[in-house]
């Protein structure tokens, strides 16, 4: 596919729609409902997940299409397994004859206004993969592009290199509180220079959020499903036994249930399925699998990655992805963009909008990797909407908007503003700064606090026009990039002796307060000192003990590493990433860390029981603590 192709492509359909992207009524109901009832981290506008399922009632006219696993599209694509899906498509592992290499496809739905988007998408894709032929600006990349058409309609398809899961995921595997920070730095890095590239072509994504950023490797299982998969030949055509019934028509689904008839009558058919297994995981798997140990298949239908050296790896590479909401500088097509929670202000306000939207959402979502919580998550309140209360919240953590925004032109202003600048509904707001946020409510250290914080505030910034660019950011803060000892947890916390006790008299009623603070800095002037304190003085004893805990741990002592040939180094080198030269030192170098992990594991679960504690934390834990423990 060449540039010139795309944009002959998406102006030929843009010369049969209406010059603005508006979607059917009915579409926006639903949207207006996902926003309210999920805040926009279900499947509004989303267009990738691999949790839970698409509804069935949107395979219908105009909808998604019943992709059926084993079928092939344009003579050159066969589905193997699906991979996740989305408000306007579905994405699918297939293997391509032609280039004999797995890749991912992607089921646009049928109705026109998704025709359009997909043909933008192809547009703008062709533009960031020609400017970037060594694939080095962390950008998602289209191999190819065609139409399919089927019961519902006629289909954009569109094929993509295999990835890995979006960063909500990543979110998710830490429990919800925030990825280690070194593999957030690299996250962030590449980030920034996904977003330097789209801004150097006068591109602006307009939808960053975890969802739409993935990681550049697909996970353990779908690698294991891929090696063990065998494709039939091209030719062979897909049994209408194999198909599953919600896929198929009505006449097609008479005639599956006569040949299931005919099946069950013939005692002899071994040729054929059985109908007790249609549904069973044997039915799902490519058909070697079936001839496989149960050790193989267990591997196979495993959902958890491995913990290995280069699954850790893995967590640091991303790529920018879903361009279907994104524009040009210069041509957009609508004022509704981003997602509630990294939603700027000036998309709320109803002021122009360009490049820096971008630069706010990034803000929003590296503040979420960190913490795990959204940096906002407004709510609509008796008298005031959810847009006023977002303002609000703004302004209690980066302070007044400035008067030109609050007074200025903005199509909805006057909704939220008065002709003094001062909100409408909400009266009473409880200032809680960036910093204290991450020292108090996250427990990070006033020095790690102060400089997360120096990092995020200038994406912050509520000026479009002083808010960093994608390129400042990279230029001004290759110091943050760099990966500190005290990156690594426990050094980047308050010791847990220093967190604040209870007053007495508070009424509390054991609930965290939430990001808009209920901090009240005046009453609070003790427990920062007494934070203060707990870092200067007592930081440098904790450290001595935790080196103290490591050297003197039994599974670390001499003697114990001796009887497996293992040096006290050699575990130092392999959790830093390196491969020891024996491989069978190395395994057992690999098993004596999988033993602190599960001791790490074990008691973390005595704090917290009922929870499932991901080891790929605990080896972060580890790697920090034995770190420490050779400083000292």
């Amino acid at each position: 596919m060449t540039v010139a192709q795309a944009h002959k492509i998406a102006n030929k359909v843009h010369k049969q729609q209406p010059l603005q992207n508006i979607p059917d009524r009915s579409f926006e109901e639903e949207e207006e409902g996902c926003e309210e009832e999920e805040g926009d981290h279900g499947d509004s506008a989303e267009d990738y997940s691999d949790t839970a399922n698409e509804r069935s009632t949107d395979y219908r006219k105009g909808g998604y299409h019943p992709v059926v696993v084993g079928e092939v599209f344009h003579d050159q694509y066969r589905v193997v397994k699906k991979l996740g899906w989305g408000y306007f498509s579905t994405v699918w592992l297939v293997w391509d004859y032609v280039t004999k290499r797995y890749q991912a496809l992607k089921v646009q739905k049928s109705a026109k206004h998704y025709t359009e988007a997909a043909y933008d998408e192809i547009k703008l894709l062709g533009e960031i993969m020609s400017s970037d032929p060594d694939k080095t600006r962390c950008c998602a990349r289209l191999n190819d592009y065609f139409e399919h058409t089927g019961p519902n309609g006629v289909h954009v398809c569109m094929i993509f290199d295999v990835y890995g899961e979006d960063l909500l995921s990543l979110i998710g595997r830490y429990e919800y509180r925030g990825v280690p920070l070194p593999i957030v730095k690299c996250i962030s890095r590449q980030l920034l220079v996904g977003l330097e590239h789209l801004h150097s072509l006068k591109i602006i994504h307009t939808d960053l959020k975890p969802e739409n950023v993935l990681l550049s490797t697909p996970k353990h299982a779908i690698i294991s499903f891929m090696k063990r998969y065998h494709p039939p030949p091209l030719t062979q055509r897909l049994r209408l036994v194999e198909r599953d019934p919600k896929t198929m028509t009505k006449s097609q689904r008479r005639r599956y249930y006569k040949k299931l008839k005919v099946i069950e009558q013939n005692d002899n058919a071994k040729e054929n399925i059985p109908v007790k297994e249609h549904h069973s995981e044997d039915a799902k798997l490519p058909k070697n699998s079936r001839e496989q140990s149960p050790e193989e298949r267990a591997e196979v239908l495993s959902a958890s990655d491995t913990d290995s050296d280069w699954e850790i790896e893995r967590l640091h590479h991303v790529v920018l992805a879903d361009f279907g909401n994104s524009c040009w500088t210069y041509r957009q097509f609508t004022d509704e963009v981003q997602t509630r929670q990294y939603r700027c202000p000036e998309v709320i306000l109803g002021e122009p909008y360009s490049t820096p939207i971008d630069l706010w959402s990034a803000a929003c979502l590296i503040f979420e990797l960190i913490t795990g919580e959204f940096l906002f998550d407004p709510r609509k309140g008796e008298n005031y909407s959810r847009d006023e209360d977002h303002l609000a919240l703004m302004t209690e953590l980066l302070g007044e908007l400035p008067e030109s925004m609050r007074l200025g032109d903005g199509k909805y202003r006057s909704q939220f503003y008065n002709s003094r600048g001062a909100l409408r509904n909400i009266k009473d707001l409880n200032f809680w700064y960036l910093d204290d946020v991450l020292h108090r409510k996250h427990k990070f250290t006033q020095k790690k606090a102060g400089e997360i914080a120096e990092f995020l505030l200038p994406m912050l910034e509520f000026d479009p026009q002083e808010r960093a660019t994608a390129t400042e950011m990279l230029a001004n803060f290759e110091h943050f990039f760099e990966i500190k000892e005290d990156d690594y947890a426990p050094f980047c916390f308050v010791p847990s002796d220093a967190e604040r006790e209870p007053v007495e008299g508070n009424t509390s009623d054991g609930e965290e307060s939430e990001t808009s603070g209920d901090f009240n800095d005046a009453d609070d002037e003790d427990d920062d000192t007494s934070f203060e304190e707990a870092e200067e003085n007592g930081g440098e004893g904790n450290d001595m003990d935790l080196a103290q805990f490591w050297t003197e741990h039994p599974l670390l002592a001499k003697e114990f590493l001796e009887k497996r040939g293992l040096a006290w180094l050699d575990i130092h080198a392999v959790l830093a990433g390196k491969r020891l030269g024996d491989p069978a030192l190395h395994e057992s170098a690999v098993e004596v860390i999988r033993l602190l992990s599960d001791e790490a594991d074990y008691n973390r679960g005595d704090q917290q029981q009922g929870t499932e504690y991901d080891t790929t934390s605990c080896t972060e834990e580890l790697r920090g603590g034995i770190s420490e423990a050779g400083n000292h």
